[in-house]
């Protein structure tokens, strides 16, 4: 409505333009889970047969990919007579869609055997003083599906021409935000149309014992495991057509290992204990890996542990300058009194990857724990300790050994580890190399002291409180005429305290990652 005397009409300032509307998708799932199951069960005197068909399938949609479909058909059947002798097997058909269709599908498989030897009759004539021993041996074949670590459809082969180069491949990327087949030119991957299942064939035999009216139990186990088809890439080939080779099922590994672990149980009255302990050991060994030809033995990564670590032998550090000019170095770097001496192996006056060898030591990977627990009248404690022992610990880490990290265009704060810096009134006393600004990187190229050397291996053994527990149960008679269905107070700590070989880290996590947090609660439980 109009007023006498006034404005009213409107004024436009600017241009109109149309909204915009936008939407853009950070990422999302989906996943689809099916499962199938019919099972038969029956005894017939004291003969017992049992039996199981199964069908599952899992479908994964994640972002902008093509499903992932990983389909299984399994059954396993199971025969005992007189509860004395045990058989039982197991066959499983895997698919998976991510490898080329009419290779897509595995078949794995298990079996065991099993004796009571304690059901037999002539036995407790023998040995009455075991209350139980069983023997029982598995085999099994089994499959890993690990093709999509190495390539997305590595099987695929894709030609395109993009001038002057070309691209050709079975690996895809994101280029100018859009899914590129072939991958960015320079990284493209031959295609490997044999891609199929990682598989290992697994043996364990083991025994059960029980003494002193199952008081002392006893189990130990030894298993034999040879992985083969393991998805590498070939270490001896040649690009002849400037394209890297695939990963190839080519790989063979073997672990070997015991377990043993020993529980005692009793009781004193209204007092009741047990005291737990286990202990495992490891080792590997690669069987083949397809690597070059090496002339010096310590360069050869066959026949060495899984994972060993390769890098260059540490004599300490530089004292003087001119043992740092004098010494044997890298091609291109200007060494300095401070600086990690590098061992020349094959001794021709130059540290290079003739020189690289193995800088931890071949010992049997340890693991250990100890849980333990009494408990009397409504009070209860229980504690979980661990270890680890023949643990390497490469402490390599930006975080700790570098002074005033580089980030971006600045330096920010150096660690504790760096007041143990080379200085000439330290000497050999020094717990580190000379503080060099920018870590890692000095003019564009890596920093002498970064690289694998033996000097950051140290000892990783730790032992830990992982868990103590102490508890309380009010008696029900005192709760009955409150209606309560039971009271407990308790209280717990988790990581109480840690031993380790090396400190200033958790030897449980390895950096940038948080450590873990020692953590105690208490709290009531009360049940109506």
């Amino acid at each position: 409505q109009a007023v006498v005397g006034q404005d009213t009409s409107y004024r436009h300032w600017g241009a109109s333009v149309a909204q915009i509307s936008r939407y853009n998708t950070g990422a999302w799932a989906r996943y689809r889970y099916v499962q199938l199951a019919t099972g038969y069960d029956r005894r017939f005197g004291e003969h017992s047969v049992s039996g199981e068909l199964m069908f599952d399938q899992k479908r994964a949609l994640l972002n902008y990919d093509l499903p992932a479909e990983l389909t299984n058909f399994a059954g396993k059947v199971a025969y005992s007579y007189k509860g004395r002798y045990f058989i039982q097997g197991a066959a499983n058909e895997s698919g998976y869609n991510r490898y080329e269709p009419g290779k897509q599908y595995g078949l794995f498989y298990a079996g065991g055997l099993g004796w009571d030897v304690t059901r037999e009759d002539f036995f407790h004539k023998l040995a009455p003083w075991i209350d139980h021993l069983k023997l029982r041996a598995t085999y099994g074949r089994t499959g890993n599906a690990n093709v999509d670590y190495y390539g997305y459809y590595i099987w695929r082969e894709h030609f395109g021409q993009v001038a002057p180069t070309y691209a050709m491949g079975s690996t895809y990327a994101f280029q100018n935000n859009t899914l590129a087949e072939g991958g960015p030119v320079g990284n493209q991957y031959l295609p490997n149309s044999n891609a199929t299942w990682e598989k290992a064939d697994k043996l364990d035999a083991g025994i059960d014992l029980a003494f002193f009216r199952n008081r002392l139990l006893l189990t130990a186990d030894y298993y034999h495991e040879r992985y083969y088809d393991v998805m590498q890439s070939r270490g001896d080939n040649l690009t002849l057509i400037g394209i890297n080779y695939p990963a190839e099922n080519i790989g063979r590994d073997l672990y070997e290992g015991l377990e043993v672990e020993v529980t005692y149980q009793d009781h004193i009255g209204h007092v009741n204990y047990f005291v737990s302990g286990n202990a495992a050991a490891q080792k590997s060994k690669v069987l083949f890996m397809d690597e070059q030809y090496e002339q010096n033995s310590w360069n050869v990564h066959t026949g060495r542990p899984v994972g060993q670590m390769f890098g260059y032998v540490a004599q300490g550090l530089f004292q003087t300058a001119a043992d740092a000019a004098s010494s044997p170095s890298l091609p291109g770097y200007t060494q300095h009194a401070g600086d990690i001496k590098y061992k020349d192996l094959n001794g021709d006056g130059v540290i290079d990857q003739f020189d690289l060898a193995p800088i931890t030591r071949n010992l049997p990977l340890v693991t250990y724990g100890l849980s333990a627990g009494v408990s009397y009248k409504g009070i209860e404690v229980s504690a979980l300790l661990q270890g680890v022992a023949n643990r390497p610990a490469y402490i390599d880490q930006a975080y700790i050994n570098y002074g005033f990290f580089s980030t971006g265009n600045t330096y920010s704060q150096a660690y504790t580890p760096a007041l143990g810096r080379w200085i000439p009134e330290t000497g050999t006393k020094a717990t580190a190399p000379r503080l060099t600004a920018g870590g890692n990187q000095q003019n564009g190229q890596a920093f002498i002291n970064s690289f694998a050397s033996s000097y950051y291996v140290k000892n990783g053994d730790y032992f830990r409180i992982k868990n103590v527990i102490l508890s309380y149960t009010i008696p029900y008679r005192w709760l009955r005429r409150a209606k309560f269905g039971g009271v407990k107070v308790f209280v717990n700590a988790q990581n109480l305290w840690t031993w380790a070989a090396v400190r200033g880290m958790d030897p449980e996590v390895s950096l940038p990652s948080y450590p873990l947090a020692r953590v105690v609660n208490a709290g009531v439980n009360v049940k109506f």
